[in-house]
């Protein structure tokens, strides 16, 4: 598939060796949802694992040889050592898979919604009949007003303390950027 605007040679791809094993965990799970035999399950399941560790070797393997080019290319091309620091500073939250509690991976989405469901029920409880809010306006003390600033404290001094501060952090980064040119 050829995208407008962009070079085929950018196109972002998969290792082989990674392909190859992501096929072999693909056909397996598709075994393991077909097996009867619980001894061949468990089999198949700590051959997943074990592909599965591989998967994540690779990615480690992968990512080290990313930043050790990374650093070795800071004296040349810096903006390509920044870039990557960039990338890895934001963190991504992924979603694991979800394991029972007898340690078999869930993939089934009624079991996946049974137990997320259980989850949720152990974990979020019902307020205590004392926490209850009977009067929701008088405990907010809502009277139609805009809310106003009045209990913060503030002296000269602080916004003087903070303007200070504000001075050096923008000096260290004229310093820090000046550095680089």
């Amino acid at each position: 598939m050829f995208l407008l605007g962009r070079p085929s040679c950018y196109k972002a791809t998969i290792p082989r060796e990674r392909k190859i094993i992501m096929r072999k965990r693909s056909k397996l799970n598709s075994r393991i949802k077909l097996c009867k035999n619980d001894h061949d399950r468990r089999g198949m399941q700590d051959k997943v694992k074990r592909l599965e560790e591989q998967l994540k070797e690779s990615h480690r393997s992968e990512r080290a040889r990313d930043e050790t080019s990374a650093v070795k290319a800071i004296q040349k091309n810096y903006k390509y050592f920044f870039k990557y620091v960039k990338k890895q500073a934001t963190v991504k939250a992924a979603i694991g898979p979800l394991v029972a509690a007898d340690g078999e991976v869930i993939s089934d989405p009624q079991q996946i919604c049974q137990t997320l469901r259980s989850h949720y029920e152990k974990v979020f409880s019902q307020p205590k009949e004392s926490h209850i809010i009977d009067d929701p306006e008088y405990f907010f003390n809502s009277t139609g007003q805009p809310p106003q600033l009045e209990d913060i404290d503030l002296q000269p001094k602080d916004i003087i303390e903070a303007i200070g501060e504000l001075k050096v952090t923008l000096w260290q980064d004229l310093i820090s950027s000046q550095q680089f040119s």
